[in-house]
């Protein structure tokens, strides 16, 4: 003889059918933009930025992500940090016209 689901069944399946639609929905979501970032690393286009914000979308749901995510912060965190030069034009000496010699 099956058995009656109770109000607590009832209730837990729905979570899981709502979990599970949520993940499937990001997951979608994020490899679509993330496939579009890829694509704009070879065409014209905002690749780099496309593909961290397709990183942010799947790290809502997957560690794997996340853990990818903060190693590029970490990694772009470091290049900029120590990296920054003076402009060529901030020199007072140097001509901003072109065609002049400086």
């Amino acid at each position: 003889m099956a058995r009656i689901p109770n109000g607590e069944d009832i209730g837990r399946l729905v979570r899981l059918g709502v979990v599970g639609a949520r993940r499937i929905v990001v997951t979608v979501i994020g490899a679509t933009v993330l496939l579009a970032g890829l694509a704009m690393l070879l065409l014209p286009g905002p690749g780099h930025v496309v593909v961290g914000i397709a990183l942010a979308i799947l790290s809502t749901e997957f560690v794997w992500a996340r853990r990818f995510l903060r190693r590029v912060r970490a990694a772009v965190e470091g290049a900029t940090a120590g990296d920054a030069r003076p402009d060529e034009t901030d020199d007072p000496n140097r001509s901003t016209r072109p065609g002049e010699a400086s």
